[in-house]
């Protein structure tokens, strides 16, 4: 038992060190994923004035301040995907079997998933009350916590059908990214700042089997990042009547971005997929759009 963790804890997560890459508004592209922090840096400056603030009031307050807020946010996905989808035994049970799954790993960049899967469960529930301010402000402060989060439009279409308002709704978030990241647009036009071809310190790439990374452990990661949930969205598609909401179309494109934009052992982005997943099992609410 370690008791000085949550003071070690509590420096870390309130140092400016550990912000200054986001705060770094040089647009430099080195070819890592981490390039694109940068455009994150909006949410990352009230986390840290707010851990900065807990810290010199006490050492230990940063700490408990992480464990409330994140998992506030946390629970509030889950609230927020039972109001609509009710709360049976196995809604229940697959949301929070589901996340308990994925923080049993070794997580990374865990805060950035659990801000998204908490927007865009925010964003299902706008979109099946059609609460159109809360819908945009939800897609809104997804694509500030994370570019990805303008993805999230597409969730619209789920209980609507109207095409034209989440293409504007992610046209003007994407807007907004742009206009709090003007000092480094330069960087954001070019494909390699969200992209990056090279090789990733401290990844494995398919060339590392069997040589840095065993069989076993690669046949792990394919097994519990995608073929447990892809197996089960097929699983829910394939015996649900109603094959024309678009929701099992936008899972596997969240998939594809999954294998492509970010590294194969990252298990906790997939927790975005989770409220989705739980709503896929549950057609009598889909065919809410068809009504």
């Amino acid at each position: 038992y370690d008791k000085k963790i949550k003071k070690r804890f509590s420096e870390n997560i309130s140092s400016k060190k550990n912000y200054d890459f986001y705060f770094d508004r040089k647009c430099e592209i080195t070819g890592d994923f981490s390039d694109r922090h940068r455009v994150r840096w909006v949410l990352k400056y009230f986390e840290f004035k707010i851990f900065n603030s807990l810290f010199s009031l006490q050492k230990d307050l940063p700490y408990f301040a992480y464990i409330i807020i994140y998992g506030l946010i946390t629970w509030l996905g889950f609230f927020l995907c039972m109001s609509i989808t009710g709360y049976s035994w196995k809604n229940v049970c697959l949301y929070l079997f589901a996340v308990s799954f994925i923080f049993q790993h070794n997580l990374s960049e865990i805060g950035y998933s659990v801000i998204e899967t908490a927007m865009l469960a925010l964003a299902l529930y706008a979109s099946f009350r059609k609460e159109i301010l809360l819908f945009i402000f939800a897609v809104v402060f997804a694509s500030l916590n994370r570019e990805s989060g303008i993805v999230i439009s597409l969730v619209w279409l789920v209980f609507n059908k109207k095409y034209i308002f989440p293409l504007l709704v992610s046209i003007f978030s994407g807007i907004i990214l742009l206009i709090v990241n003007f000092d480094i647009i330069e960087c954001l036009l070019k494909p390699k700042f969200f992209l990056p071809l090279e090789k990733q310190s401290g990844q494995f790439s398919i060339s590392d089997v069997g040589d840095k990374i065993g069989y076993a452990s690669l046949i792990r990661v394919i097994i519990n990042n995608f073929l447990i949930p892809l197996g089960i969205t097929f699983y829910l598609f394939i015996f649900n009547k109603n094959k024309n909401n678009p929701l099992f179309y936008i899972i596997c494109f969240y998939y594809i971005i999954f294998f492509v934009a970010t590294p194969l052992h990252h298990i906790s982005v997939k927790m975005i997929s989770v409220p989705l997943i739980v709503l896929l099992s549950n057609p009598k609410i889909l065919e809410f759009r068809e009504k």
